[in-house]
């Protein structure tokens, strides 16, 4: 699947319609630079199960990360 995303939150700072998009693939297709990311993934998981309009929210890995981060489902093709 394809998803469009606008992210809500980054972090401590707000992002107000920076959109970006992804396509969930198996662990083996992945291509972050490309925007291909695992459904294993978190943000990947974190989609799994989601319709448009609804809100998913991605929490950093314990000792690092850049901070929680909230986006906005706009599209699933």
């Amino acid at each position: 699947s394809t998803v469009v995303l606008e992210a809500v939150r980054h972090g401590s700072s707000q992002i107000a319609g920076a959109r970006k998009i992804f396509q969930v693939v198996g662990s083996h297709e992945t291509d972050p630079a490309m925007g291909r990311i695992s459904y294993q993934s978190p943000l990947g998981a974190a989609l799994m199960h989601r319709e448009k309009g609804d809100t998913v929210t991605i929490d950093p890995p314990a000792g690092g990360g850049r901070g929680r981060q909230e986006y906005l489902i706009l599209e699933i093709r």
